[in-house]
């Protein structure tokens, strides 16, 4: 005869035997595989022994997730500012990190609305930034909100969002992180951007 199992027993059976977990939010939908995770379960194991694995099914989820949020909203190219889905995986980690009660689906959400000054309207090749050894791409739309960003934070002189990487936006990068004690790149990274659009 079939019984109906409650839903926070069936996450933890599947999630125990290795099969997809699933589990109902409050607003009553289903969230499935890695979103289904609290945040200590993922911080656990992308810390653990099969870390190569963990990371790669967290962007595989996250890859479907933002390509659904893609379609979802109207009006948008891409609700990531950057092209590369890895940037969104560091930062839904480390918000993780820091909130391991919450889940990776409500993280995730939450992450791509801090982002959403960012998205983007239509299809955007991204440039290479390089300082040092270091570089990263991003889409020059995306540079000029960073760049805007900074300029509320007043630290960046007034209309010079330009969307062009120069002396003066490396400089105010290293400031930003300087205070926020990140490792100075001057560089416009993910968990950066991030910072810079969570900041008050």
């Amino acid at each position: 005869m079939y019984r109906r199992v409650p839903i926070l027993a069936l996450t933890a059976t599947l999630a125990t035997t290795g099969t997809t977990a699933l589990t109902q939010d409050a607003q009553g939908f289903v969230v499935r595989g890695m979103g289904a995770l609290s945040c200590a379960a993922l911080v656990n194991a992308i810390q653990g022994e099969q870390r190569d694995a963990a990371v790669a099914r967290l962007v595989a989820w996250m890859s479907g997730y933002v390509s659904h949020a893609n379609r979802a909203a109207a009006d948008v190219n891409d609700v990531l500012p950057y092209s590369n889905i890895d940037g969104l995986a560091t930062v839904v980690a480390r918000v993780c990190a820091n909130n391991q009660g919450a889940q990776v689906e409500a993280v995730t959400a939450s992450v791509i609305a801090t982002f959403a000054p960012l998205r983007l309207a239509q299809l955007e090749d991204a440039v290479e930034l390089r300082r040092g050894e270091a570089t990263v791409s991003i889409r020059p739309s995306v540079l000029k909100g960073v760049q805007q960003r900074l300029i509320e934070l007043d630290l960046l002189p007034k209309e010079t969002a330009d969307g062009v990487y120069g002396d003066q936006t490396a400089d105010a990068l290293a400031n930003f992180q300087g205070q926020t004690n990140l490792v100075v790149t001057s560089l416009p990274d993910a968990w950066t951007v991030f910072l810079l659009q969570a900041a008050k």
